[in-house]
């Protein structure tokens, strides 16, 4: 018989543990992530050009697919045609985040090892897997995914002090996604100006990575699409504001810095809504003396970033290596800072947060705790810490994994993709701009006018591109007369309508600013005089599925 000597034995109740708490749901997400009609919003118009790489379909002409190609960073680019080679873009969309997972598990559970011990390392692990703020970011595969582990092994090489690893992490951030270059390359200068050694030494390494981060991003260069829209533009451009393309987190004005962290801290901590939410957030609700109930899960939240605050101070002072992941913290918030002073030239502010607040409130949170609790009586360290994270888990924590991540649902609708993906190779389909046709090219491989997901307004030339096609689009839509309809295929070259019969009835569809009005104008017309569309649809028509109707514009009869 063998027998395990206490530490062995805790350790091994600390990973059953786990395995016990997470095991399940991750098994499930894993069990989701096989289901073709479940995935990522995001992968189905970031992931698309490699669509197109791997199976014809997608017109080589796509205006939307070419875009986000010049957008994609360049080593990103590079995985995937290598692993295009091998595998579906698809199915690598949905095994590389639980690569990615593990990678950063891996580096979170070493780093949390060295600052609170075991306990230390547990309660990280138990937190990092509660929440659903990683698994929700890095879902899909895009080149966002790369952010969390990136940062991780920042943060380790910054524990451990590495210099050297942590340029490399430079270069490859700057290859896969470059806001978390800028975090990872202000972190590395701060690490290096603190380090003895030679000033030589120090700039030759630091000019090196300067130069080589600056090689990757260069073949991400966007000048065929027009200037960088910023807050200056917003009047001209209400796709930028309230009521148009983007939540309040990406567009001006943004959060001042304290806000942006602490709302990143607070996510983290966040793994949905726990058992006893509902029940409560109902009462609360019922009872308007109580106050807004989402406040008491900010309440609770703060409750855990002050100790974190407090716990951190000291921990720094008593510890050289959480003084060195501080930088960390330092380089984002000097990062958001630059990007909201500079917008646009350094992309959304909240990436610079999003990204790095959460990794660090992981490994900080028990490590501070564990440092309070040591200052006041050492014996009861690993006690307090024990409680404290069973206590932000009950109040705060959820289960991960599950469909955490994979946010559409298309399996009621896949008759309709399957139809369409049965169209000629090069066709290029037109329809209402939300809904389904934001699935088509992931689900189906044919290009589309247009759609929410790739409609941006990011650079002039694709704001105004877009613009023009939104107004063929309405004009056919909900045309009177056949010749919107011959414009759309004459023009610009669209084969297919897709067109929902919800919308030819009495309320007008949505969509985001400036398009409302013109919206609301061109369907009130079509009520009042008819729409060509369903006049066309006894010939046009080639197949119908609930509510949609797709018309072979090839047929459309006109005098």
């Amino acid at each position: 018989m063998v027998r395990l000597d206490k530490r062995t034995a805790w350790r091994w109740l600390a990973i059953t543990s786990l395995v016990i708490l997470y095991g399940p749901s991750l098994l499930e997400s894993i069990r989701l992530a096989g289901d073709p009609y479940r995935f990522n919003d995001d992968a189905r118009h970031w992931l698309v050009p490699f669509v197109r790489e791997a199976q014809p379909g997608i017109r080589e002409d796509d205006y939307l697919v070419n875009y986000r190609l010049a957008m994609t960073p360049v080593g990103h680019r590079l995985f995937y045609r290598c692993a295009g080679r091998l595998f579906d873009p698809a199915f690598t969309s949905k095994v590389l985040p639980l690569v990615q997972y593990a990678l950063l598990m891996a580096a979170l559970g070493w780093c949390a090892f060295r600052l609170g011990g075991p306990i230390g390392a547990w309660a990280t692990l138990a937190l990092a897997l509660s929440s659903r703020e990683f698994l929700y970011r890095m879902a899909g595969g895009t080149a966002r995914s790369w952010a969390f582990p990136l940062v991780a092994w920042g943060a380790f090489a910054l524990v451990a002090d590495r210099p050297r690893l942590l340029a490399v992490l430079t270069i490859l951030a700057a290859s896969l996604y470059p806001p978390i270059a800028l975090v990872l390359g202000l972190a590395l200068a701060g690490l290096v100006v603190l380090s003895p050694g030679p000033k030589w030494k120090k700039a030759a390494l630091l000019l090196v990575v300067f130069a080589v981060s600056a090689l990757c991003m260069l073949p991400n260069q966007t000048s065929d699409y027009g200037r960088r829209l910023g807050p200056a533009d917003v009047a001209a451009y209400p796709e930028l504001g309230p009521g148009g393309r983007y939540g309040f987190e990406d567009r001006p004005p943004f959060l001042d810095v304290a806000s942006a962290l602490a709302d990143a801290f607070g996510r983290s901590l966040q793994g949905g809504d726990p058992a006893w939410w509902p029940a409560l957030r109902d009462r609360m609700a019922a009872r308007s003396t109580y106050g807004h109930p989402s406040l008491l899960l900010v309440a609770l939240a703060g409750c855990f970033g002050l100790l974190t605050l407090a716990g951190t101070v000291l921990l720094a002072r008593r510890e050289t290596a959480a003084g060195r992941l501080l930088l960390l913290l330092a380089a984002a918030v000097l990062t958001y800072l630059a990007a909201a002073r500079l917008a646009p030239s350094l992309y959304f502010p909240q990436r610079y947060m999003i990204y790095s607040a959460p990794v660090l409130a992981m490994l900080l949170l028990p490590a501070a705790v564990r440092q309070l609790a040591f200052a006041i009586r050492p014996v009861a360290a690993g006690p307090a810490t024990a409680v404290v994270t069973l206590a932000c888990l009950l109040l705060l924590g959820g289960r991960g994994g599950g469909a955490t991540g994979l946010s559409v649902d298309a399996s009621a609708d896949r008759e309709l993709y399957r139809r369409l993906a049965a169209l000629p190779p090069g066709s290029l389909i037109a329809g209402w701009p939300e809904g389904a046709l934001d699935n088509v090219p992931w689900l189906s491989r044919r290009s589309v006018l247009m759609n929410r997901e790739c409609h941006e307004a990011i650079h002039q030339g694709c704001a105004d591109q877009m613009r023009r096609r939104m107004k063929a689009l309405t004009d056919a839509y909900f045309a009177t007369t056949p010749e919107p309809l011959l414009r759309l295929r004459r023009n610009w070259g669209v084969t297919h309508l897709l067109a929902d019969l919800a919308h030819y009835e009495e309320e007008a569809p949505t969509y985001f600013e400036p398009f409302g009005d013109s919206i609301r104008e061109a369907h009130a017309a079509m009520r009042r005089s008819g729409s060509e569309v369903l006049r066309q649809a006894d010939v046009c028509a080639v197949f119908r599925h609930g509510s949609m109707m797709l018309l072979d514009l090839s047929r459309l009869q006109h005098d």
